[in-house]
């Protein structure tokens, strides 16, 4: 009866690889053409999906993500599952 969720261990392996922990220094001057673009309302990272592996990394690195966010966001979301399923499984019973 349960529901699996799209984002499986492939969808993590995707997004983990678009980050990097290169630093606050490296981290900085990576975002610059991101933000330049940003201010001139020219950065629409999802209007080109031909490269999705691109696009993760781009956006990740504009929102700041880290291997440890990313972690953090399947552990919450495993943490909502099992609290559901363990509602539906007393309400069932």
């Amino acid at each position: 009866m349960g529901r699996i969720r799209k984002f499986t261990q492939e969808a993590y392996d995707a997004l983990q690889s678009g980050v990097s922990d290169d630093g606050e220094i490296l981290d900085f001057f990576s975002d610059i053409p991101l933000n330049i673009s940003n201010f001139f309302n020219s950065l629409e990272l999802e209007d080109d999906l031909s490269n999705f592996q691109s696009y993760l990394r781009d956006i990740s690195d504009f929102e700041n993500y880290t291997a440890k966010k990313i972690d953090d966001i399947f552990r919450d979301v495993i943490n909502v599952d099992e609290t559901y399923a363990t509602i539906f499984r007393d309400f069932n019973d």
